[in-house]
């Protein structure tokens, strides 16, 4: 527990989601189309005419596929920066600048596992969306229907559906298996005719699946996308509950087209009696330009020691030292009854301009408590957006509002954000410097898909407040820069280091970071300072891999409490630091080191954080990766904090786990970590996760980076790919990082703590048959039981496959002997010794198990795991004695 005084909370509410994408009557719009920038323009002209080509079959295949029940009507394709208009010649449209989308399909080089197939990224659990779907633009080159390929793709993106096949080398998720109505093996997938089996399984060879398709099927296309005649899913009547396949591990056992009707795009959807037109309009855009206009509140409820300085300050190293040239600012005052337009929505293209943008902000608030009119502010805030828009062209447009929180939302409210959302404006929202209303900012934000952050101030003493403050509030500015930046991501620059230095009675600290490759130039090492007159620093220096030492200060940025070193940081390798501090100091000092990729195709370590939409159960995900290749043996520590209404703060640490054990990790290897959270131990009330991601000791790796790209136009489609892991090509160890991620806000009510949803199942569950012992031995991953370390486990068997998983309660139970419970994500086995009851020996049995949250006989249990099949055959029986010759003759008389 640690006092309330020594802590500032900043706060950012995010989860997952599809994207702003509209479904109406029986089509969708607002579909997003990203060419990834390594995408060769020498192509672009090939790909645009072959991609136009590709959608329409899309919107074709899936009306097919859902019965008439929704198609495509419109795309919007976003164009790489460096790409020119000319790529559109032969499509006879032009290009305009982008909203701000977020792309739902992604264009982009060959993947090392994938190959050239579509595949998509899913991380969270069945029902809910995919992250993106990844399309090779080799399969771009040439014509080819790929209309199947994509809807396939399309329904674990939208409607949270799985594939219904197997994958060589897989044991949870094999190729083919032994069922328990044939002795013979089966192939691991849907249809709606049986499977020719013909052998394959029993030769080991991997096989392509859509050569055991019955000529007369049409379904599953989550099985295979081949031959054309497969244009559906599976459905209630031809799905295989008992099948072992994603699908039915993770949504349990349900069929495609069950899931896909449970989705809310269809709860009141019905097949329509007729035809629509199924052609999709095409609109191509090029991310060029942002504009902002930030509203802030100006009553005293601003006002809290320094608060309101602290917000000019942040504000103004944003608009002059961060901002990117191709942004737009405006500001906007708001009172109890009006607001009023402080700067107006101009381009920052001198430093005059960008000096206007601080310098229109009041000194000092004004002294009115009563609650400002937040609605007055997004009103004048959108009328100057969609002026400019009408002007000059569209941008993506953001709102930015900063004030201590809301009352309860009007009707005039909601029809402004209805306006905001037609209009393609974001709202971000920072509830500052404390929430003193009802309701934070948060669902203004969350209305809009705009980032919601929270900040407290936190204070010194009663006039000071301290410098954490300040260093939140730049942070949360830079976070919505980066977010809502129009151009490639490579141009901006990324921290790589920060660390807080207190007052512990050293007069000098020292410390390191490292440049990792493929960053350097612009690059730049600051200490954040509380006293500007007096820094209470005595000396700076830093010296480089090459052991050359910079330690010239410079005061530059001092007026935005910022104190720099001219150095030249362009050397991979280690740096090692020394800040002299005057002891006695009463304000911490922060460093912090930001760099530059080399180029748009510089793979370098990124990592993000969102959440479930449900925090019951909350599940935190933290995507770890370098360029496009997954992390792995990162160590993603989660640092989470309560503040309590007596003042302290409740806190806890755990780590995320990237184990494919299915529950809720999906898949290991893929550089998505996920943990379960429970409140039971801290109570309802408001959380703050704050992730930190760090290469573990040296221990983190990446697959090897390609960096020359590959012009061989031959197609990959042979991977099957991928299961419960993502199989790894060359890979290569990562020099030390650390990225800290903007925190997390999420709220938990009596309710969620007292009725926690039923989740911890054992998704891997595998067996390997010793014979020779007698014995079987059972692996998988310790679950996580909802934030929650298994207490105790079940083990039960059943001679069908239906018993011991519909019937669980009424199996049978494996008496000698109980698994042994570890932490979540540890590797557990348990070894079935059946000489313990030799009746079991040569018979064919079912096995699943389940966990407990606590020991005792009442206590809530976890999903029953997916089934195993278990026959150890008897011992042969013993060979017979030899033969024994006498070693004397014997004489015997014949008759």
């Amino acid at each position: 527990m640690h006092l309330l005084q020594l802590c500032c909370v900043f706060t950012l509410t995010v989860f997952a989601s599809a994207g702003p994408i509209n479904f109406k009557g029986v089509s969708y719009s607002g579909v997003v189309v990203s060419i990834d920038g390594n995408v060769p323009s020498s192509e672009c002209e090939r790909i645009i005419l072959n991609l136009e080509a590709a959608l329409h079959n899309t919107s074709k295949a899936l009306s097919i596929a859902l019965n008439g029940m929704a198609s495509f009507d419109s795309f919007t394709v976003l164009l790489p920066s460096h790409w020119p208009d000319s790529c559109l010649d032969k499509t006879g449209q032009v290009v305009v600048a982008s909203n701000g989308e977020t792309p739902d399909f992604r264009i982009g080089i060959t993947h090392p596992v994938y190959g050239d197939t579509t595949w998509t990224q899913q991380s969270q659990q069945c029902g809910e969306p995919g992250d993106f779907v990844y399309i090779s633009h080799k399969l771009l080159l040439q014509q080819r229907d790929l209309g199947r390929m994509l809807v396939k793709e399309w329904a674990k993106y939208r409607y949270g559906v799985f594939d219904e096949v197997g994958y060589a080398g897989d044991l949870v998720y094999p190729a083919c298996y032994h069922g328990d109505l044939t002795e013979d093996a089966q192939i691991n997938g849907c249809s709606d005719k049986p499977l020719h089996e013909n052998g394959r399984c029993e030769s080991g060879l991997a096989f392509n699946v859509s050569h055991t398709v019955h000529n007369e099927a049409t379904s599953s296309l989550m099985f295979t996308t081949d031959p054309e005649r497969i244009t559906k899913f599976c459905d209630q009547a031809s799905h295989d509950r008992f099948a072992p396949t994603k699908q039915n591990s993770l949504c349990n056992r349900r069929s495609v087209m069950e899931v896909i009707k449970s989705h809310k795009d269809f709860v009141d959807s019905f097949e329509p009696m007729f035809q629509f037109n199924t052609t999709p309009t095409i609109i191509y855009k090029r991310p060029m330009l942002t504009r902002y206009v930030v509203v802030i509140e100006d009553t005293k409820e601003m006002l809290v020691r320094e608060s309101w300085s602290f917000m000019r300050l942040a504000l103004r190293k944003w608009a002059v030292h961060d901002l990117p040239p191709n942004t737009e600012v405006g500001l906007v005052a708001i009172n109890e009854s009006s607001a009023i337009r402080l700067h107006a929505l101009n381009p920052l293209q001198s430093s005059r301009a960008r000096d206007q943008v601080a310098s229109n902000i009041p000194y000092s608030p004004g002294d009115s408590r009563i609650p400002a009119c937040l609605g007055c502010g997004i009103k004048l805030a959108l009328e100057m957006l969609v002026e400019k828009n009408s002007l000059n062209g569209p941008a993506s447009s953001v709102i930015i509002v900063i004030a201590p929180g809301t009352s309860d939302q009007s009707i005039e409210t909601n029809q402004l954000i209805e306006q905001a959302i037609t209009n393609d404006v974001r709202i971000a929202t920072i509830t500052y410097p404390q929430q003193k209303r009802a309701r934070s900012l948060d669902w203004l934000a969350n209305a809009t898909g705009g980032l919601a952050y929270s900040i407290n101030e936190s204070n010194y003493n009663s006039e000071t407040s301290y410098l954490s403050t300040y260093f939140k509030l730049t942070n949360v500015m830079w976070n919505i820069l980066e977010k809502y930046y129009q151009g490639d991501s490579a141009d901006l620059l990324i921290e790589i280091h920060r660390r807080e230095l207190l007052d512990d009675g050293r007069s000098s600290v020292t410390g390191s970071f490292v440049l990792e490759e493929w960053l350097g130039e612009p690059a730049s090492f600051t200490v954040f300072t509380h006293n500007t007159e007096n820094p209470l620093i005595r000396a700076i220096s830093l010296t480089s891999p090459s052991h050359k030492v910079y330690s010239t200060r410079s005061d530059s940025l001092l007026s935005l409490k910022l104190l720099s070193l001219l150095a030249n940081i362009n050397e991979t390798g280690t740096w090692t630091y020394t800040i002299e501090r005057f002891p006695g100091s009463p304000q911490p000092h922060y460093v912090q080191v930001m760099a530059t990729p080399w180029s748009r195709t510089a793979p370098v370590v990124r990592a993000r954080v969102w959440t479930s939409k449900s925090n019951n159960p909350l599940v935190i995900y933290t995507e770890v990766k370098r360029g496009d290749w997954p992390v792995q043996g990162a160590r993603v520590e989660v640092t989470v904090t309560k503040i309590e209404l007596n003042g302290y703060i409740y806190k806890e640490k755990f780590e995320l786990i990237d184990s494919g054990s299915g529950d809720p990790d999906l898949m290991r290897g893929d550089g998505i970590y996920s943990r379960y959270f429970s409140p039971a131990n801290g109570g309802p009330g408001v959380y703050t996760f704050e992730v930190t991601v760090t290469d573990n000791g040296n221990t983190a790796y990446s697959w090897q980076h390609e960096t020359r790209h590959v012009l061989n136009t031959e197609l990959k489609l042979d991977p099957n790919c991928c299961g419960s892991f993502m199989p790894s090509p060359t890979v290569q160890p990562l020099s030390p990082f650390q990225r800290v991620l903007p925190p997390v806000k999420v709220s938990f009510s009596s309710e969620d703590v007292s009725t926690p949803v039923t989740v911890g199942r054992v998704g891997d569950l595998k067996v390997e048959i010793i014979p020779l012992d007698l014995k079987a031995r059972l692996s998988w991953t310790a679950p996580d039981m909802g934030g929650i370390a298994v207490a105790r486990y079940e083990l039960k068997y059943a001679t069908s496959i239906g018993d011991i998983l519909d019937n669980f309660e009424e199996s049978f139970i494996w008496s000698h002997g109980t698994p042994f419970p570890l932490a979540p994500g540890s590797e557990t086995s348990f070894t079935l010794n059946m000489t313990r009851n030799p009746s079991l020996l040569d018979r064919t049995l079912y096995f699943a198990i389940r966990g407990f949250k606590n020991l005792s006989d009442d206590s809530t249990f976890g999903p029953v795991s997916n089934w195993v099949r278990v026959m150890v055959p008897s011992p042969p029986p013993p060979p017979p004695p030899p033969s024994t010759y006498p070693s004397q003759p014997i004489e015997t008389d014949w008759p």
